[in-house]
Parts: structure tokens; C-alpha cells; sequence
């Protein structure tokens, strides 16, 4: 974002579209984000739930709009540690990110010295295949497990924050 990377394309969305042999077969590219067809065609009715990679994904897509300010977090230098953050229309979204197996206890430090308040929380965790652990409704889509937070980092102050491995975080008051 930071280096003026404007968008993406998820091709491979639903692994109903990518058999193996691109038809008859029932092998399929599991990298999507669920398949349709899991039940009917597949007969694997539990591949019809969304996996944990659509949590981010649709996250970010949501929360950092066209047209944000992009802003870079001041982060310790950790392995599979990043964030970012934006703004737009006086609104605000942090994503956070630990690729990594290990947690972290981090100062977040914003090079914008405001506070953000109004925040809702966001956040899953990996776990093995397509096990992860985040708060969803009934229909399956994120929602947060904390609402009404608020990020002070006025007069370079910092929030202390844990990060735990195989996590992602988004924080925002946008709507």
C-alpha cells in the first residue's frame, strides 16, 4: 500500500471453478475461499464453509477504501510482524498482521499523533488446514470481537498490544 500498489484481483474465490482436469473430475485446488459445490458434487459438505483466508481478505478489501491516505505503524523489527493503517473521510482502520508462530508484546506507535476512537476489534487466528478461531454470525461473515475501543497516539504516545501467532487484527471506526 505504502508504494502505491492500488488493488488486487482473488482468482481463485471458489474452488468449485477449479477442478483438476477443469471438469469431470473431483480433485480439486483447494485455495479458495469455500466451494459451492462441496455437498452436491464433491460430496464433502463441509467445503461449502468459508475458510479462514476470507476473513483478511474481505477485511481489508472492506476497511482500507479507494482513496484512503495510507499511513506506515512504527513496529519492533519481528518476524512475520506488519501493519498498516488509513484514513479516509476522518474514519480510521489499523491492520495488524504475525505470520509468524510466535507472540509478540508490541508498543504500536501511529507516525499520525492522534487518537481513534469508536473502534471495532476484528480478530482470527490460524490454525491447522482450515481450522482458525474468530468471532462470525449466523451466516458466517466477520464480526467484532470487541466494539467501542479507542487507540490514543497523541504526543507519540504508544499502545500496548499482544499479538498472537498466526493472527490478524483490524481495528476501525469506519462503517
Amino acid at each position: 500500500m505504502l508504494a502505491g500498489y492500488a488493488g488486487a484481483i482473488i482468482w481463485g474465490l471458489d474452488d468449485a471453478q477449479y477442478n483438476i482436469d477443469g471438469g469431470s473430475s473431483t480433485e480439486l485446488k483447494r485455495w479458495g475461499f469455500w466451494n459451492i459445490l462441496g455437498a452436491d458434487r464433491f460430496e464433502n459438505p463441509d467445503d461449502v464453509n468459508i475458510r479462514p483466508w476470507f476473513y483478511p481478505m474481505s477485511l481489508l478489501a472492506r476497511y482500507f477504501p479507494a482513496g484512503s491516505t495510507i499511513y506506515d505503524m512504527d513496529l519492533p523489527n519481528k518476524r512475520g510482524l506488519r501493519a498498516i493503517a488509513a484514513e479516509k473521510n476522518g474514519k480510521y482502520t489499523i491492520a495488524i498482521v504475525n505470520s509468524h508462530l510466535t507472540e509478540y508484546a508490541i508498543n504500536l506507535k501511529m507516525e499520525a499523533q492522534l487518537a481513534i476512537n469508536g473502534l471495532d476489534h476484528y480478530e482470527y487466528l490460524s490454525h491447522s488446514g482450515s481450522d482458525f478461531t474468530g468471532a462470525v454470525n449466523n451466516d458466517g461473515f466477520p464480526v467484532p470481537l470487541a466494539s467501542d475501543l479507542s487507540f490514543d497516539f497523541s504526543d507519540d504516545a504508544r499502545h500496548s498490544f499482544i499479538v498472537k501467532g498466526q493472527s490478524f487484527h483490524l481495528f476501525t471506526n469506519m462503517e
